[in-house]
């Protein structure tokens, strides 16, 4: 992934990210009671991680059903 420009996944590969999104997902519950510096660094919290890994998974989930790819647009 290119953070700062654009990036498109096949729907062949979507399945990649949700992999990604379901590992965030079992950190968080695996970690609940555990903050480290970094996530309060970047002012998060396990639930906003938690929150963006469901939401993630839902697109996912949406654009493998109806065969669509991901694009993505950089910082």
């Amino acid at each position: 992934f290119d953070p700062y420009g654009e990036t498109f996944l096949e729907n062949s590969r979507v399945n990649e990210i949700k992999i990604f999104a379901d590992s965030v997902l079992k950190w968080t519950a695996e970690n609940g009671t555990e903050e480290n510096e970094l996530i309060v660094g970047y002012n998060l919290t396990l639930k906003k991680i938690k929150v963006f890994a469901e939401k993630l998974n839902e697109v996912c989930d949406f654009a493998v059903e109806n065969g669509y790819g991901l694009a993505g647009i950089g910082d």
